[in-house]
């Protein structure tokens, strides 16, 4: 057998072509952004409301208490997004292969399982990343409010992708 000079294989191509179209990974990241949205109306509730009529302004030290409740709560989600969808959606790649009942076309390619499944896990975490990097315009934006900082975004960031 030659080597290959592809870093993904055949495998990577048509699983992402594949997996690309179906509608529960739009609902996946419809449901996060919900949540997401959940999250930053509770964190605004919780710091500026608080049984309180609203007022006309805010102190400096109120908005960047507002962008640190939001921050620790959005950390919180994301990393149980991270954790829990990583296991929902890459759980079953080979058994619905089987019940697709294509995995013995994949056994008498000249691929090696080892490249089945790894450009099989590529294609889902691709899908993972894409729904957490949806969240990355509202973080950049929460810094705009203070209270949070690029070493916090990047800790996070890092712990999230070492979840993953």
């Amino acid at each position: 057998m030659g080597m290959r000079r592809d870093m993904f294989g055949p495998v990577f191509t048509s699983e992402l072509a594949r997996t690309g179209r179906r509608q529960r990974h739009l609902w996946v990241r419809a449901l996060y952004c919900g949540l997401l949205l959940t999250v930053l109306w509770i964190s605004y509730y919780s710091v500026f409301r608080n049984g309180q009529a609203p007022r006309a302004y805010y102190t400096m030290g109120e908005i960047a208490m507002f962008a640190q409740a939001f921050f620790f709560s959005f950390a919180i989600l994301q990393l149980l997004a991270g954790l829990l969808v990583t296991m929902a959606i890459t759980s079953g790649t080979i058994a619905e292969e089987r019940d697709r009942r294509t995995i013995e076309y994949l056994f008498v390619t000249e691929l090696s399982n080892q490249e089945i499944v790894l450009d099989k896990l590529a294609v889902r975490l691709l899908h993972i990343l894409f729904l957490l990097l949806a969240a990355v315009p509202v973080l950049v934006l929460s810094m705009l409010f203070g209270g949070v900082g690029i070493g916090q975004l990047m800790e996070l960031t890092v712990l999230t992708l070492g979840t993953v």
